[in-house]
């Protein structure tokens, strides 16, 4: 069956945020007189929102003002460094015959200020935290599914995270993980597997995917 109902992850499989992160976060421990984490650190606490990241990044503390601290720095260099993965907007220009959509566990404003200074135009939903649980629950992939009427089998996730496919599992729909972002999957796929993948034609066939 044809997917018409695309949906995107964020941080790790559209936009490579790693550096913006790590810099907002290491400004805001060094306010606090708290040592350096290393990117290496940072891009394993990415993916379950803001709270979990500094709380991870605090080894599990988060002294009083310092999330207001990370998010304050964040808001001012989001767009820094954070670039779009290489191919992902030609990628996203060849499948306007589906619904596109972003749910990630990044906050709102900042994930709508990144879609619209990076892929203006061109996704119809973005899902950010505070609208719904965070993922893996599948809420948000209930409600776009319910919104634009389509069933689990006309919908799939492409995302960079265990967190993401334990999302698509919930929520009954396919997964697609990507080879390129923040987390290791045990199946994954470079840009030219994805394309194909994505492709109508292969969908429409129903197709296997990773």
């Amino acid at each position: 069956m044809m997917k018409q109902l695309m949906i995107f992850d964020l941080d790790g499989t559209l936009i490579d945020s790693l550096p913006d992160i790590a810099d907002a976060m290491n400004r805001a421990l060094s306010d606090w007189g708290m040592a350096p984490r290393s990117l290496s650190e940072i891009k394993h606490f990415i993916g379950s929102g803001t709270q979990k990241l500094v709380e991870r990044a605090c080894d599990g503390s988060i002294p009083e003002g310092l999330l207001e601290a990370y998010r304050s720095h964040y808001d001012n260099n989001l767009l820094r460094r954070t670039t779009a993965y290489p191919g992902l907007s030609e990628l996203l220009a060849g499948l306007k015959r589906s619904k596109l959509a972003v749910v990630t566990n990044k906050y709102q404003s900042a994930a709508d200020r990144i879609i619209e200074e990076l892929f203006p135009g061109v996704f119809q939903e973005v899902i950010g935290d505070g609208r719904f649980p965070r993922k893996p629950d599948p809420s948000a992939i209930y409600y776009l599914m319910e919104k634009y009427r389509l069933t689990p089998d006309q919908t799939v996730l492409i995302g960079d995270s265990r967190g993401d496919q334990a999302t698509a599992k919930n929520a009954g729909i396919q997964f697609v993980g990507v080879a390129w972002g923040y987390d290791i999957l045990t199946q994954a796929v470079d840009l030219d597997e994805l394309t194909r993948q994505l492709s109508p034609d292969r969908l429409s066939r129903g197709e296997e995917t990773i």
